[in-house]
């Protein structure tokens, strides 16, 4: 058994949906961006728009509704608790067969994030490094048995993997990465403020996001993603 990380570059929407499901939601932003994608060890795959899963095993029968927390080192996706958000207005929506055991903020970016004219009160921005990018943390996960459906294909096909995802752990780990890449880099703050107003729609919010400064690197596209925070979604506790 190894431990499986999948390495997300968004704009994705994180959903914490119960205790034995969790789902990435992305926005139809294919106008700007690649459509997204999985690179495994030796091949990969275009998702088209649509619902998939990424079986990684089961839950152990005892676990859990977990928190997760910000370890040192790493930066916290901003965060929201809401009822389960639909997938109708995603452009596709990747289904994780658990929850992960860890989910690791990376690549910050600094802004203010505030609530739209639509919201029913006012409130202070909420303000902090978020993360742009993030890593799903599966432990005693069986590489070989990792698979993705409905069956799509996965490029090259290879013998013994045909379209499945062939990944190969280093040290006892399996990397993953499913990112969307703007078309044309390096993109500035309005893309940021754009991907996070879409992400934020995408699940009912009324959010605006805006940057500490309009030079501020880490929103030129540094790390090859849009510089717009990742947005987590988590149930109340009650809604367990």
């Amino acid at each position: 058994m190894a431990q499986l990380q999948v390495l997300l570059s968004g704009p994705f929407v994180l959903c914490d949906d119960s205790d034995h499901c969790f789902r990435v939601l992305i926005p139809d932003l294919l106008d700007s961006h690649f459509k997204p994608g999985f690179t495994a060890s030796h091949n990969s795959l275009e998702l088209e728009n649509g619902i998939w899963t990424l079986n990684v095993g089961q839950p152990c029968p005892d676990r859990l509704r977990k928190e997760y927390q910000v370890k040192d080192g790493f930066f916290p996706l901003y965060t929201v608790q809401t009822k389960r958000p639909p997938c109708s207005h995603a452009y596709a929506v990747v289904k994780f067969s658990r929850l992960p055991d860890d989910i690791k903020g990376l690549s910050p970016t600094g802004g203010d994030i505030t609530q739209g004219s639509s919201a029913t009160q006012e409130s202070a921005p909420t303000t902090s490094p978020f993360a742009t990018r993030a890593v799903l943390v599966f432990n005693e996960v069986d590489l070989e048995k990792v698979n993705f459906s409905p069956t799509v294909a996965w490029s090259p096909k290879l013998p013994g993997k045909e379209n499945q995802p062939s990944i190969t752990a280093i040290d006892s780990v399996g990397l993953l990465t499913f990112d969307m890449k703007p078309l044309m880099p390096p993109v500035g703050e309005d893309h940021a403020r754009m991907a996070f107003r879409s992400m934020g729609r995408l699940v009912g919010l009324d959010r605006y996001m805006q940057p500490h400064s309009l030079n501020d690197p880490l929103l030129k596209g540094k790390y090859n993603d849009c510089g717009a925070a990742m947005i987590l979604v988590s149930h109340p506790k009650e809604a367990k």
